[in-house]
């Protein structure tokens, strides 16, 4: 376990890591959305027995400090499981990029009133407001990395069985809200899963062969 983070240093360089990564997947996501044509609708019959729930919006959300956040804490717990996590994520990053643009999908979100409503619902609006064109689907890149999550938190030797418990309930909150916030339809959670694990076997793979010492080095993490 690294118990010296602050007084090394490190936590802006775990930081300045994490902020080059994410943008770099921002600009994947929506970039490619600008190639995109022809998109394919994977809606099915069971798409529509699942209910709107305005109020998933705050379990979606939580998406976006989970994936910011865990990534320190793992670095702390367990630099290994870090590498693997980090290789994990650049990997869906790269392949769901490269499924988007062969195979683009896209669905008609629910109308939602303008003006008004409850908090979940204006917050839900917000998310559905900023999807550039509303594609880059199947798979669900929210799912992909949640799963991606709960392998890293089930794998680490060190994190705490309650803490473990707290991040895959997250995980599975958020997943569950893809479907609840109609952002995604079944196909686009169903496809992440095989995506998820195919991309963590890759980061195992690849941090085994490079060496978790020469990735961190690399990215000046030691």
């Amino acid at each position: 376990m690294r118990t010296d983070l602050i007084l090394s240093g490190m936590i802006p360089r775990l930081i300045a890591v994490e902020i080059a990564i994410l943008s770099a997947q921002a600009v994947l996501y929506f970039g490619c959305e600008v190639f995109q044509h022809d998109h394919r609708d994977v809606r099915k019959r069971i798409d529509d027995r699942i209910p709107l729930i305005p109020a998933a919006a705050f379990a979606y959300v939580s998406w976006f400090p989970l994936i910011a956040l865990f990534p320190l804490v793992l670095y702390h717990l367990s630099p290994f499981e870090y590498a693997v996590y980090q290789v994990s994520i650049i990997v869906s990053d790269l392949a769901s990029t490269a499924i988007y643009l062969a195979y683009p999908t896209s669905f008609e979100r629910p109308a939602l009133s303008d003006h008004g409503g409850s908090f979940a619902e204006k917050l839900l609006r917000v998310i559905y407001r900023g999807d550039f064109k509303g594609s880059n689907c199947s798979p669900s890149l929210h799912c992909i990395q949640s799963f991606i999550i709960m392998m890293s938190a089930f794998c680490c030797p060190f994190l705490p069985g309650p803490a473990e418990g707290v991040i895959i309930f997250i995980c599975l909150a958020i997943v569950a809200a893809t479907l609840l916030t109609k952002q995604h339809v079944l196909t686009d959670v169903v496809t992440a899963m095989p995506a998820a694990v195919l991309a963590y076997a890759a980061g195992r793979l690849i941090t085994g062969y490079a060496g978790y010492e020469q990735l961190l080095s690399f990215a000046g993490l030691l």
